[in-house]
């Protein structure tokens, strides 16, 4: 039997680097443009079809000089562009390109606003400011103007422009709920302090700007609306150099406190550092699909991501990946989630892990979980069984099923009335295919002792090379018969595995 490690099935990687295509100017976006299921990218000028699990991709133009959103303006079903248009002389539009065919085939530009003289969008939203029900367009631009554009008839076509705030100087923006009370607002990065600014009526009507944080000087700073500590609230992830010459660089994140009447530094990188041309991207997502939210950036010329467990950050340094990562998704289509990115060129990372927790979350993160053993024949791995909910009695029963096919709906599942850990009559997500075809074994464990302690059921994998390359899915059930506290039958969270030698 192998010695127990740390709760080890937060993994990501090995990591397999693919190129898209040379590099375009503006930011990089995700999103399904031509409507067959799969996630494609959008930068600068161009759209890149994804061909099938990422292997191949195809460039088409998008309409605009510059997109850098890919969302659903005109409310037609399909996904459209936000960005910077093709003006004359010096005037530059914000534009938007409309998927006039529904499956990128033909993009259609149209003029939002006119920036000032020289100016471009550096940085676009969209949102329902004004709570009408449709999608209205935010935008900052490189003179450090914010405005937002209502979609006064809910179809893109008709455009009325409102000033955000009076601060100058701004070089960031995002948007999200920041004070919970279900309206939009806005979270920028400025010369000074990074500001959130309250929908105050809900209708777009009236902005009220709230320091959050300030510092004597930020050459750069880049700030993104993203609930680092998972209590429900967005937080303000960060990134910034602060000193016109050789200063300091900081990567972090400030919490939410109160609906965003206070806010609590929380610094997870700083050194010192002459100033870049801009500061790294700075992603807060569950890269390692433990249900907690990483951070992935860029140190230097090497990329690296920070693995969040119990508050704390463990730096991860992805061999030969020396680029800024844009976006964190699920390119391939595979269950994990893969790193999108640039340096010279358009790459993404192909997220290889051999252990990864899967499901909606519908069922409690870490309800399963891989505490020893690694992904190869002739281990014996050890899996942990828990009701972190507390919804079942000490002396639950225990039980692992395996399979060689997950749900259909993969990585998501069925849901199953009264077989949820959430209380009683709640749903569980069933992950794993019980199809005809489709073996599924049953290995019994030991009675879980309450919440928190783990029930420990090993599995011994042959050392048979025919076994290379199989993935399995693996899913626990706690039965309580007593069903005391509520939960009769718990369904756990789900982990797929792929052997190696």
């Amino acid at each position: 039997m192998l010695a127990f490690s740390a709760l080890s099935e937060a993994q990501a990687g090995p990591w397999s680097d693919h190129v898209i295509a040379p590099s375009t100017g503006g930011a990089l976006a995700a999103a399904d443009l031509d409507g067959d299921d799969d996630p494609d990218l959008v930068a600068g000028g161009l759209w890149y079809e994804n061909l099938g699990s990422g292997a191949s991709w195809l460039a088409h133009p998008n309409g605009l000089v510059s997109a850098d959103r890919a969302v659903d303006l005109d409310g037609d079903g399909d996904v459209d562009v936000l960005g910077t248009g093709l003006g004359s002389g010096v005037l530059y539009p914000f534009s938007w390109g409309e998927n006039a065919t529904g499956n990128g085939a033909s993009m259609v530009a149209h003029a939002i606003a006119e920036l000032a003289a020289g100016s471009l969008a550096l940085g676009s939203a969209a949102a329902d400011a004004d709570g009408d029900g449709d999608l209205d367009a935010l935008v900052l631009d490189s003179a450090g103007q914010l405005a937002w554009h209502e979609n006064t008839q809910g179809t893109a076509s008709v455009w009325l422009a409102h000033a955000l705030t009076a601060l100058g100087s701004l070089q960031s923006l995002d948007v999200g709920d920041i004070d919970g009370d279900g309206d939009v607002d806005v979270l920028t990065g400025g010369a000074s302090d990074f500001s959130w600014h309250e929908n105050a009526l809900g209708d777009g009507s009236s902005w009220v700007p709230h320091s959050i944080h300030r510092a004597s000087s930020y050459h750069q700073r880049s700030v993104r609306a993203t609930d680092v500590d998972g209590d429900g609230a967005l937080d303000a992830l960060f990134s910034t150099h602060e000193g016109s010459a050789a200063g300091l660089y900081r990567m972090g994140w400030l919490r939410n406190v109160g609906g965003g009447s206070s806010w609590v530094l929380n610094v997870v990188r700083a050194e010192a550092s002459a100033p870049p041309s801009r500061v790294p991207t700075v992603i807060g997502a569950d890269l390692d699909r433990d249900g907690d939210t990483d951070l992935v950036e860029l140190l230097g010329q090497q990329t690296v991501w920070y693995e969040q467990a119990a508050g704390a950050w463990s730096r991860h340094v992805p061999p030969g990946l020396a680029w800024n990562v844009e976006a964190v998704l699920d390119v391939d289509l595979d269950g994990d989630r893969d790193l999108v990115g640039r340096s010279g060129d358009i790459h993404w990372r192909e997220n290889l892990t051999t252990v990864s927790p899967y499901g909606s979350d519908v069922n409690p993160p870490r309800s399963l979980t891989l505490v020893a053993g690694t992904a190869a024949i002739g281990q014996t791995f050890t899996f942990g069984l828990d009701n972190p909910l507390g919804t079942q009695t000490s002396g639950t029963r225990t039980l692992l099923n395996i399979a060689t096919a997950p749900d259909e709906e993969f990585p998501g599942g069925d849901l199953l009335p009264s077989w949820g850990m959430a209380g009683r009559g709640a749903a569980g997500e069933l992950l794993l295919s019980y199809s005809h075809g489709n073996p599924v074994a049953h290995l019994a464990g030991p009675d879980w002792a309450g919440p928190g302690t783990l029930a420990l059921i090993p599995v011994a994998v042959p050392a048979d090379p025919r076994l290379i390359g199989l993935t399995v899915y693996l899913q626990g059930v706690l039965v309580d018969p007593s069903a005391s506290l509520g939960v009769k039958f718990g369904l756990t969270n789900a982990l797929r595995i792929e052997l190696g030698p």
